[in-house]
């Protein structure tokens, strides 16, 4: 008897059984008792059967890539199974620790009519087939032959199946608002999955240039440095890989920058008992606190003024103040002041006053009356002076008869229609210059 790298003979010698064990060039005889050669036979013949050729995996299918809706077949070969469990199981490539059992033997693990398992015998060898149909995307993976020899003892052989899909970002792996300071550098990233591997291009809202150049940018991640207020906005991130549609999200950068102020009418004529608006832009990020001054107190809501703040977008805030029925104590400086976390920034506007409607409206009516020379000459020696006598507030001391004279011709065409100015008015801008 053979029983791995020995070889037992029983033998008859002068009427008693003696047994041969010949191995590794050792040859030895024993004269025994029947029964306990019968004993050491059936222990090597389980001595024998411990070391019979191990399991093989001969052959797996190769990497299989197929499309959504499709099927595929996995084969897995193998030698010398005897005994032993042959099973399939899938893993995800990125996350390994993720084992699903699919089958053990002929039997199928998983409750899914669209898998299916089979094992055919040819010769000494053995094929486990697993077969998928009607293929989704969450199919795809790592499948692995598997032979559990012991406990501890297992072989295995694994194929790759890629499953064709159109892009999809990773909106757990991405920031859909970025906030930084200005001067400060960020990198916008993207991830997607997909097969083959998506591309990720960058792009900018309304095809502006990106801040490092061009209209688009490809790669994961978009590298910003040193960045000003005008790098903030939306940034496009487009995963693309041939299959179906491309995949987008947008990312908001918020870029924090200190006020920057405009005022559109820095200086502003009303006359008395009439409204008057004075206004302030801010640009900002966070949104400023915006307050006004006058002779440096502080103006509040209340009176005759009225502050109202408007937000707008790009991080614009109007800030407006109205003076209700203007008085000459109005008039001066006015400053508007706006502060956030970076930092802070002032603007100056000035209030004068000018003649009253009313009063411009007598003086139209003798200017249409009078020679021009006489009109001038009661405007500078008479009109003006005797006004100035009877409405003292109307006229503070930094009113200019130029100025005057300006107001006055807006009113002009305010009140009369240009045909009724022709004839005056080229003479009187003669005579003004």
């Amino acid at each position: 008897m053979n029983t791995g790298n020995y070889e037992w003979r029983v033998l008859r010698v002068d009427g008693r059984l003696v047994l041969l064990l010949q191995g590794s060039a050792i040859m030895r005889f024993s004269r025994l008792n029947p029964v306990v050669i019968c004993l050491i036979l059936v222990a090597a013949s389980l001595c024998a059967a411990q070391q019979q050729a191990p399991p093989t995996i001969t052959s797996i299918s190769p990497e299989q890539i197929k499309d959504i809706g499709e099927s595929v077949t996995l084969e897995c070969d193998i030698d010398n199974v005897g005994k032993f469990t042959v099973g399939w199981q899938k893993t995800n490539r990125e996350r390994s620790q993720n084992v699903n059992s699919i089958s053990l033997g002929p039997t199928l693990a998983v409750a899914e009519d669209r898998f299916k398992v089979s094992v055919d015998k040819e010769n000494n060898t053995m094929n486990y087939t697993l077969t998928i149909s009607d293929i989704v995307n969450t199919d795809a993976g790592l499948y692995e032959c598997q032979i559990q020899v012991n406990s501890t003892n297992k072989v295995t052989a694994t194929v790759e199946l890629q499953v064709r899909h159109p892009p999809l970002l990773q909106d757990n792996l991405m920031a859909t608002t970025v906030t930084k300071a200005e001067g400060e550098d960020v990198k916008l990233t993207c991830a997607a999955e997909g097969y083959p591997r998506p591309s990720i291009s960058w792009k900018r809202e309304y095809g502006a240039i990106l801040p490092i150049g061009g209209l688009s940018y490809t790669g994961s991640e978009l590298p910003l440095s040193s960045l000003t207020k005008e790098d903030r906005g939306t940034y496009f991130c487009i995963a693309d890989n041939g299959v179906g549609k491309p995949d987008s999200r947008t990312i908001n950068l918020e870029v924090e920058f200190a006020p920057v102020i405009s005022v559109p009418r820095p200086k502003v004529a009303q006359a008395t008992e009439y409204d008057i608006e004075l206004e302030c832009v801010v640009q900002a990020f966070p949104s400023p606190a915006v307050s006004w001054f006058k002779n440096g107190q502080q103006i509040h809501n209340g009176g005759s003024y009225g502050i109202t703040q408007t937000g707008q977008p790009d991080d614009v805030t109007t800030s407006t103040v109205k003076i209700s029925s203007v008085e000459s104590s109005h008039y001066g400086d006015y400053i508007c002041k706006a502060s956030n976390k970076v930092g802070h920034a002032e603007a100056r506007l000035n209030l004068y006053g000018v003649l009253s409607r009313s009063l411009s409206k007598e003086l139209l009516k003798k200017f249409l009356e009078e020679p021009l020379e006489k009109f001038l000459e009661d405007c500078q020696e008479n009109s003006w002076r005797n006004s100035w006598n009877k409405h003292p507030e109307e006229f503070p001391e930094e009113l200019l008869l130029e100025e005057f004279l300006v107001e006055f011709l807006e009113e002009l065409f305010e009140v009369f229609p240009e045909d009724v100015l022709e004839d005056f008015l080229e003479d009187f801008l003669e005579k003004l210059l």
